[in-house]
């Protein structure tokens, strides 16, 4: 099907709902680059339900709306603002709205049949790392109920919906996340003779920075030439910021805090690491490859596995190894040829990660849901 024919479809307005559109992430990164390819083809509207959208969206041609609510209760702010972002969808004529996560379905789950619009829930988490978390589970087996489509990032997680929640096949789609169109447009060669490794996420627990130090400690003590810097900030920050100095790394192992300039950053360094303890799919990988940077990543449940291909374009490391992580690292830091061979294929498997690609399938899911 040509995407060029999605132009013909008249008057279709989609409404990106999300409980906070102002965080810079790789959820954030996404939904920016989606809205904006998205209004080439139909009306886009953005609503935050707590924070303004964040600076960093190209907000030319797309309507933003903040509901302004204070933080609380998933379930009070429910009860109170419910309606208004009802009437906000009906008085809009929305005719396809994208919630994005747990908390915003959570939000709008109750008036799915009281309006025309169309529901689609966009998991970008992985149902089998999250089994445990009842809210999560309880939202997913209510979206496979009550929503139009579920959106998920990875061939393991649709599985995962079939085989644990038996969610109707018709119900789910497949559609990755794009990489960001700032990380395309200044991709460039890495740096294969630096001796900088990067890692790059917001600081919370799951992101395994913790485990990190661990594998720095194994792997810098013995590379006193080496350098390893971490960008991002967030709740654990402050702690991971005293283990480092805690285990005398801080000369080596660097915070370099918050940016929305990485993408042109990534061209200095010569290694990626990513040890997660889970993801959905992690867009540092995506925006790694196309900078044609050499990854060692923990093989979590979701994501890397469909991203990396191993001992070719990188190492994935068995969850949570943390001696295996250092051993890979120090291969790639003492092999400049190892390095060179993963970089030649980074950008193996990246085709379907393509903006162009990923707004194809949406386009054709929406068109499904129209007919």
């Amino acid at each position: 099907m040509r995407q060029d024919k999605f132009k013909e479809i008249k008057g279709v307005k989609i409404c990106i709902v999300d409980y906070d559109l102002s965080l810079y992430g790789g959820t954030g990164t996404v939904v920016a680059s989606l809205a904006k390819e998205l209004k080439k083809y139909h009306s886009v509207y953005l609503y935050s339900i707590t924070a303004p959208v964040a600076e960093y969206y190209d907000k030319e041609g797309i309507v933003c709306y903040n509901l302004d609510v204070e933080r609380k209760s998933l379930l009070q702010i429910r009860k109170e603002y419910g309606g208004k972002i009802l009437n906000y969808l009906n008085n809009n004529d929305i005719d396809i709205v994208l919630l994005i996560g747990v908390s915003s379905a959570i939000i709008a789950q109750p008036f799915f049949k009281r309006t025309k619009c169309r529901f689609i829930y966009c998991d970008h988490g992985a149902l089998a790392n999250q089994l445990n978390d009842k809210k999560a589970t309880v939202i997913r087996i209510m979206m496979s109920l009550f929503s139009d489509k579920i959106v998920v990032l990875t061939e393991r997680t649709y599985n995962d919906y079939r085989r644990i929640l038996k969610t109707p096949k018709k119900k789910l789609k497949v559609i990755c996340n794009p990489i960001p169109q700032p990380a395309l447009e200044s991709a460039s060669q890495c740096d294969l003779g630096s001796r900088k490794i990067i890692s790059a996420g917001r600081f919370g627990r799951e992101k395994g920075y913790d485990m990190l130090v661990s594998v720095a400690k194994n792997v810098l003590t013995k590379n006193k030439d080496w350098e390893w810097h971490i960008y991002g900030d967030g709740e654990t920050f402050e702690e991971i910021r005293q283990e480092i100095i805690n285990n005398g790394l801080e000369n080596q192992l660097i915070l370099k805090g918050k940016t929305d300039k990485l993408h042109e950053l990534y061209k200095e360094y010569t290694i990626l690491v990513l040890p997660s303890y889970r993801e959905g799919l992690p867009m540092v990988l995506l925006e790694a490859q196309v900078n044609n940077i050499p990854i060692v990543s923990f093989d979590v449940v979701t994501g890397p596995a469909e991203i990396v291909e191993d001992n070719v374009n990188g190492f994935l490391v068995p969850m949570y190894d943390i001696d295996d992580m250092a051993e890979k690292i120090e291969i790639l830091m003492n092999d400049d040829e190892k390095r060179k061979d993963f970089s030649s294929h980074a950008m193996d498997n990246i085709d379907r990660f393509r903006l162009q690609n990923v707004i194809k399938d949406w386009n054709e899911l929406f068109d499904e849901l129209l007919k």
